[in-house]
C-alpha cells in the first residue's frame, strides 16, 4: 500500500512519538499535532487514510472533564512501515 507523502510523514511522527513513549504507547490527536508541529486538524484529515488501510487503530474515549478524545495507536503494519525520511522536530 502506498501512502502519500503526508501520510508517510504522520505515520513517522506517530512511530518516533510511540517508540519514545514506550512500550504498547498511545498517543492523543493532540499529543502527535503537538510533537509533529502540525496542526490538530491536519492530523485529523491525514489519519483517516491511516485508519482505513489498517496503519493505526483509533479509539474514542472519554476525559475526566467529559470531552471525547481519540487515542492512536499502530497497528503491525503501521511499525513495519518504512518511514525513514521522517525527521524528528528539534527539540524547542
Amino acid at each position: 500500500m502506498a501512502l502519500t507523502e503526508k501520510g508517510n510523514e504522520l505515520l513517522g511522527v506517530i512511530q518516533k512519538l510511540l517508540e519514545e513513549k514506550g512500550d504498547d504507547s498511545t498517543a492523543s490527536v493532540e499529543e502527535i499535532a503537538e510533537y509533529g508541529n502540525m496542526s490538530v486538524p491536519s492530523v485529523r484529515g491525514r489519519m483517516s487514510k491511516l485508519v482505513k488501510e489498517n496503519f493505526i487503530v483509533s479509539q474514542a474515549y472519554d476525559t475526566e472533564d467529559g470531552k471525547k478524545r481519540k487515542r492512536i495507536q499502530l497497528t503491525d503494519l503501521g511499525w513495519e512501515q518504512d518511514t525513514d525520511n521522517y525527521v524528528a522536530p528539534a527539540a524547542e
